[in-house]
């Protein structure tokens, strides 16, 4: 199974940029603890960083030419504002999940948007670094390390959204219950935002 890390503007100055929010970690330690973490699930892992826009369109149109199976993405400040990066998702129809390392749904108001979420099969925010992990392994769980011999890439997709069903088709009404755990689990925003675990905090069953 192969993966594409993709990220956007100024994850590349991780450890510079605001440690606060973001850590203390660089760049170079997120790839290394993504890379340690897909060998011992048997992935293999690209990674690609933009601050351009229209190259993060290019790395996601390639990835389909590539044979990516999955991409993991923290789109940054586009997440907000690019809905060429939406299209792009769309276009290519590889299995994608959001990743944000801070918790975006207790930040500024700008940042409760987000254009890539309904091209994405799940959204993991506030978890570090940890949320790349997480990601992956979501990806890997719902393709079952299988994806290059699914054949059309729609198959893989649909193995994944297949894996969060019982979250999505519920996770508009802002609350739902786990299918594994059966915590109840409540929207960070509530309404109609077509939220995918990782959004909200559990609530007891």
């Amino acid at each position: 199974m192969k993966i594409l890390v993709l990220n956007g503007p100024n994850l590349n100055m991780l450890g510079t940029r605001e440690p606060a929010i973001y850590g203390s970690g660089t760049y170079d330690d997120l790839q290394q603890m993504i890379r340690t973490h897909a060998e011992k699930c048997g992935v293999e892992v690209l990674f690609y960083q933009s601050n351009h826009e229209g190259a993060l369109v290019d790395a996601i149109q390639q990835a389909y030419f590539d044979g990516v199976d999955g991409i993991v993405f923290n789109p940054g400040a586009y997440t907000h504002t690019s809905v060429a990066l939406l299209d792009a998702l769309k276009t290519v129809g590889i299995p994608t999940v959001e990743v944000h390392i801070s918790n975006v749904a207790k930040r500024e108001d700008f940042r409760q948007i987000s254009y890539v979420r309904a091209a994405c099969v799940a959204t993991v925010m506030g978890k570090g670094f940890a949320g790349y992990t997480e990601a992956l392994d979501i990806l890997a769980k719902g393709a079952g390390h299988h994806c290059s011999r699914h054949g059309p890439r729609r198959d893989c997709r649909a193995a994944v959204e297949k894996l969060w069903a019982p979250y999505a088709a519920v996770c508009r009404l802002g609350r739902w219950r786990e299918p594994d755990t059966g915590h109840i689990r409540q929207s960070g925003y509530g309404g109609d935002h077509g939220l995918y675990p990782g959004h909200g905090r559990y609530m007891p069953p």
